[in-house]
């Protein structure tokens, strides 16, 4: 099986609506679960590993983290993370996002892409390398060309159709780049409260957009390489671009290669594992 890219703006409003109930239904049960019953939910994620691996993302995120708690919050060196995992993939006609799931068994290559390659990855290292002088650097040139010519650049599923929009844009990103230059890449509960100006909704995003904004995420791949996953990539490309030492992510995605054989184990002989594989990977960032 291979995870394969899929356009989002392929993705019907309907099925966007089903994956926010599932997510709210998911996040609910699973707190619900850990609170009442803690080997219940052991029994949840030891029953998924023991159904047959025909499905490529499986194992609803919620309860992967429930049960891990704050085991899943690490740190990282942002220079490591190369590349990201597409948000909307397909196997066939069967549409994922990569962020619903805590569990992967398919090949996930076809659906990466080079973060070095990325808009906001290129617009962060020339914002870095002009002194945050947006004016100056060849991307806001390149906004101003693409809006003469009619064709609207569009950040965080919004048209920058006006020159007011685009100068917002930027002005925003480098709001960004103070917040962080002075209090480091923080967890975004903690970025709220101290950027009360990056939480407002503009002309250049909804309220929709900053609800919906998380803390950085990662996935272990089958050989325990380390890839970034959808969201939060105007941050990642600051960090990287003022070569921050580290930063603080999240697991929420584990491809099943790195797991043990769960057939005979238990649910909480198969918690330890994964509890091992954190405690692995945490060590491997304290030393980088």
């Amino acid at each position: 099986m291979e995870l394969k890219k899929q356009r989002a703006s392929d993705i019907p409003l309907s099925l966007r609506e089903k994956r926010a109930f599932l997510n709210l239904f998911h996040n609910v049960s699973a707190k619900s679960l850990k609170r009442l019953s803690p080997s219940l939910l052991r029994f949840v994620l030891h029953r998924a590993l023991k159904e047959p691996t025909n499905k490529p993302l499986f194992l609803p995120m919620a309860y992967g983290k429930a049960a891990l708690g704050e085991q899943i919050n690490l740190s990282i060196d942002p220079t490591k993370l190369t590349f990201r995992l597409h948000d909307w993939v397909h196997v066939g006609e069967r549409l994922y996002h990569v962020n619903d799931y805590f569990l992967c068994a398919a090949d996930w290559g076809p659906a990466l892409n080079p973060i070095a390659k990325t808009p906001v990855y290129i617009e962060a290292m020339q914002l870095h390398s002009a002194s945050l002088d947006y004016m100056s650097t060849p991307a806001y040139e390149n906004y101003l060309k693409r809006l003469e010519r009619g064709i609207a650049p569009t950040r965080n599923k919004a048209a920058l159709d006006t020159i007011e929009k685009i100068n917002l844009y930027f002005e925003r990103f480098i709001n960004l780049f103070n917040s962080i230059q002075t209090h480091g890449l923080v967890s975004i509960e903690k970025a709220r409260r101290i950027a009360t100006n990056l939480n407002s909704s503009s002309a250049i995003r909804s309220w929709r957009t900053n609800f919906g904004e998380s803390n950085l995420g990662i996935a272990v791949g089958p050989t325990g390489e380390v890839v970034a996953l959808p969201g939060g990539q105007h941050r990642l490309a600051i960090a990287i671009a003022m070569q921050l030492p580290s930063i603080p992510v999240e697991l929420r995605l584990i491809h099943t290669a790195r797991l043990p054989d769960t057939k005979n184990i238990s649910g909480t002989e198969w918690l330890k594992k994964i509890e091992e594989q954190l405690s692995s990977l945490d060590r491997q960032a304290r030393h980088q």
